[in-house]
């Protein structure tokens, strides 16, 4: 698909989206006409409102739903036509709109040139990147795929392995979830006493923000902590598909892996408070894949396993 075909929105969405226009252009003045003075001036911007919304939101969401196998592109494209469309409806919030539709049509045509991350059968989170890389540039895909799989951890317990494969874990000797419960417990006086001095000088909003932004870290790094149970390393035909948790992850093929020893310096560390207790021995580098979209790469990655007797078994090293 070349950069302007994303731009042909979905034909079920641009009949909604002229039907929506007609029905405006027809029936908003003999509403807005049959009230009064006062009422038609209070009204107005949310009758405009509410058509605008139609046009964005409505039109895309009733073209997905009759076509629910379309390219997302193509619905990008036709929030674009919305919001043109809402822009021209709504003079007094015109400049808005028309520059939220460049915005729009811009990220457009900045998807359609951005890389689209390979499809590797079993590596999950670069399966859930590739498919939002049809809207998102890479980068952000794999940020919002990561989050999307990290923080359903604090509910769900699920482990995330291929039927009959082994799973290789790194959670059961770790004492992760302890280093995070001495991090809150160390953390949580100095947390009360700042808020206790900010909240009675005025502070209060400040106060509150720590708070929520302390909280969050917090349930991240259980959330974090609950993904080296969720998603274990494992063997996948001729693919060794290496998770340290959600921290670090990625694949590594089955020959490219020289040898597995007792860790060494200088090398790529995969942990984070845990020592590692394995290393492997690359022919050439590999990449990982961590949070907010990071990237490392190494020849020699160090990393924690449970059983280290099983995972150079699993490898048959």
């Amino acid at each position: 698909m070349n950069n302007l075909s994303a731009f042909r929105p979905l034909p079920a969405s641009v009949a909604v989206q002229a039907a929506a226009v007609l029905t405006a252009l027809c029936l908003v003045p003999a509403v807005l006409g049959a009230l009064s003075l006062e009422a038609r001036t209070d009204l107005t911007p949310w009758v405009l409102g509410a058509v605008a919304f139609d046009l964005v939101f409505g039109a895309c969401g009733v073209g997905w739903w009759a076509r629910r196998r379309v390219e997302p592109s193509r619905l990008i494209g036709t929030a674009a036509l919305g919001l043109g469309l809402a822009a021209l409806l709504m003079p007094a919030a015109r400049p808005a709109l028309g520059v939220a539709a460049l915005l729009v049509a811009g990220g457009t045509l900045w998807r359609r040139a951005a890389p689209v991350p390979p499809e590797p059968a079993p590596w999950l989170l670069a399966r859930r990147a590739a498919r939002l890389g049809r809207v998102l540039p890479l980068p952000l895909s794999m940020w919002v795929a990561h989050e999307t799989l990290l923080w359903p951890g604090l509910w769900r317990r699920g482990v995330h392995a291929p039927p009959g494969a082994e799973a290789l874990t790194s959670f059961r000797r770790s004492g992760r979830v302890a280093y995070v419960w001495l991090y809150v417990f160390s953390e949580l006086p100095l947390h009360l006493g700042l808020h206790a001095i900010l909240v009675p000088d005025g502070r209060a909003f400040a106060a509150w923000a720590l708070t929520a932004a302390d909280l969050g870290f917090s349930l991240f790094l259980f959330a974090l902590a609950a993904s080296y149970r969720r998603f274990p390393t494992f063997v996948a035909g001729d693919t060794l598909v290496l998770h340290q948790g959600l921290l670090w992850s990625g694949t590594v093929p089955l020959a490219d892996i020289a040898q597995v020893t007792a860790p060494v310096p200088g090398g790529t560390r995969l942990t984070l408070s845990t020592p590692p207790n394995l290393a492997l021995h690359l022919t050439r580098e590999a990449q990982l894949r961590g949070p907010y979209g990071l990237c490392r790469r190494g020849q020699v990655l160090t990393v924690f396993m449970d059983d280290p007797a099983a995972f150079r078994a699993a490898l048959g090293r």
